[in-house]
């Protein structure tokens, strides 16, 4: 494929069965097996007619290992998703505006999830891991970086250019990347919250520790606000402040 070669190397793919040809071929399975069993309870029953339905029922259940399912192949320049009966989308790194990841330990091995939103496209993906230290893991780590780096590029650009850059989607927190300093709305037991900001001259630890980000400012002893790693461009956005101000991240 052109747009593939495009691309680059193909880092890694996730596959899924397509959910409008599952759910088709789901509800085929159910009426298929519901028919053959009034056939088979009838007076008198009709087993010719109910072992037909049967074997359609199976084959419909059959088809979902089988049929070729949806492909979202991430490269080294963009992703792209092909899947039956559609024509191929792709959309490179360049264009993505919004990275929402994820990554969740539910007790064995490790479950990444995420999504990349831009040109009007949108990709959902899952992926399940048992060994947190696979090769897959890195691959994939690597690609959240390389789409991070392309967004944080188009936020910074925007920032230059005195618009601020939205970090999370906390709307009460208010998170906001701007050319003089970061700004943010601290919560209070009592009335509205406050705008304070923060100029870039001021040296932040950003704290990563089980999903969630804790930003300190040199000298104090709690963090000023938190995001969650898996809000919309966290990770974009933790390059923005990099590379705006004095970070450390630990």
């Amino acid at each position: 494929m052109a747009a593939s070669a495009d691309l680059g190397r193909m880092v890694h793919q996730v596959k899924r069965m397509p959910m409008r040809l599952g759910i088709v071929c789901m509800l085929a399975a159910i009426i298929l097996g519901g028919a053959g069993t009034y056939f088979l309870v009838a007076t008198p029953p009709n087993v010719t007619a109910a072992g037909t339905l049967f074997a359609l029922a199976a084959l419909a259940l059959l088809s979902l290992l089988v049929l070729p399912g949806q492909v979202l192949r991430f490269h080294e320049r963009g992703v792209v998703q092909t899947e039956p009966l559609a024509a191929p989308r792709v959309l490179p790194y360049d264009a993505v505006e919004t990275l929402t990841w994820s990554i969740v330990w539910p007790g064995l091995g490790l479950t990444i999830t995420g999504d990349l939103a831009g040109a009007g496209q949108k990709f959902e993906f899952m992926v399940r891991l048992l060994d947190s230290a696979s090769p897959v893991r890195r691959d994939l780590d690597a690609v959240r970086d390389r789409i991070a780096m392309a967004v944080a590029a188009k936020a910074l650009a925007r920032i230059q250019s005195q618009q601020a850059f939205e970090w999370g989607s906390d709307e009460a927190l208010r998170v906001r990347l701007q050319r003089d300093g970061l700004s943010y709305r601290p919560a209070k037991l009592i009335g509205a919250r406050e705008e304070q900001r923060v100029p870039w001259t001021t040296p932040l630890t950003c704290v990563i520790d089980n999903g969630v980000c804790q930003v300190v400012t040199a000298g104090a002893d709690r963090a000023i606000f938190a995001v969650a790693c898996a809000e919309r461009n966290f990770y974009p956005g933790l390059q923005v402040l990099a590379s705006m101000g004095t970070v450390r991240v630990a």
